[in-house]
């Protein structure tokens, strides 16, 4: 599941572990916004400082802390926190897009990226990776993914 602010994560969290305590949730951070991850291995809400999380393409990822009412259900409901590199992000909404023909952001490619790097570590059985967001242009003539990143001129 992808992670900014954790909303997202917290109500997935919640509700699956209600419908199964034995679904393992995930939560996905790129490295360069990762403080909820960092948030989850501390076991305290941890800020990271703006202009770090602004780094990453993921623009829809890049909250510098988790919400604090979110923070209390990941803290009790998420089984782990994963972060990925820009490469794998980049490489697994191009996958998205060329396999499937989703045309997913950055963001919204996180746990596609997760699963590809990480999935050598997961227990065996079905595995479900979120797409969420819509901040991509498509291009009619060229096929090609155009990634609107607003900040930093990419």
């Amino acid at each position: 599941m992808p992670v900014c602010n954790g909303g997202l994560l917290a109500g997935v969290a919640v509700a699956a572990k209600a419908a199964d305590p034995a679904i393992r949730v995930i939560g996905v951070e790129p490295e360069l916004a990762a403080d909820g991850a960092a948030s989850f291995r501390s076991g305290r809400r941890t800020a990271w400082p703006v202009r770090q999380t602004y780094r990453t393409c993921a623009d829809g990822l890049r909250a510098p802390v988790l919400g604090a009412l979110a923070w209390e259900h990941i803290h009790r409901y998420v089984d782990d926190m994963v972060t990925v590199s820009e490469d794998a992000i980049v490489a697994a909404a191009r996958l998205l897009r060329r396999e499937p023909g989703e045309h997913v952001e950055p963001s919204g490619a996180a746990a596609t990226a997760a699963y590809l790097t990480h999935r050598a570590a997961l227990p065996p059985g079905p595995v479900v990776a979120v797409l969420s967001g819509g901040n991509v242009a498509v291009h009619p003539d060229a096929g090609e993914v155009e990634e609107r990143v607003l900040v930093g001129g990419r």
